[in-house]
């Protein structure tokens, strides 16, 4: 299928993937029940690729984007039913730090990957609270007023 898009509507089909990619993050994250989750899953991927092509379509009647790499690193210490996690970045000479913690519950089972996701999430969470502040100061020092972006 090939769509003719002015690059307002292309914009507002992006907006729009990214919104529903969004919420069934959260959707995904919430449920219990694996048919759903896998069924989540498969939306999701699907609505991926539509991204995707929307992507390589206007990439390629526009300039060439802008490219680059962030990599992240993220560590972990456990110690007892207690899990930390760090997460660093470096971008354009800047230090970013992160972190997140999760405790299991003594009626848990021990499963360490848990708590490391769970602390993992939390620590880039952290990370991306940064990241979107460090934006809003500097979209604020070139408008000249006080702005709110949401995460």
């Amino acid at each position: 299928m090939n769509l003719d898009l002015t690059p307002q509507q292309a914009s507002e089909v992006d907006a729009a993937i990214e919104h529903a990619l969004h919420d069934m993050s959260h959707e995904i994250a919430a449920t219990d029940n694996s048919h759903h989750r896998g069924e989540l899953i498969e939306r999701r991927h699907a609505l991926q690729a539509v991204e995707d092509s929307l992507h390589s379509t206007r990439a390629s009647s526009s300039p060439s984007p802008r490219t680059g790499v962030w990599t992240i690193e993220l560590s972990f210490v456990e110690d007892g039913d207690r899990t930390q996690a760090d997460a660093r970045m470096r971008t354009a000479g800047r230090d970013w730090h992160g972190w997140g913690r999760a405790r299991r519950s003594p009626l848990d089972p021990d499963v360490p990957a848990i708590g490391e996701e769970l602390a993992a999430a939390r620590a880039l969470s952290d990370l991306s609270h940064q990241l979107v502040g460090a934006a809003a100061g500097a979209i604020e020092t070139f408008e000249g007023h006080s702005i709110r972006l949401h995460p």
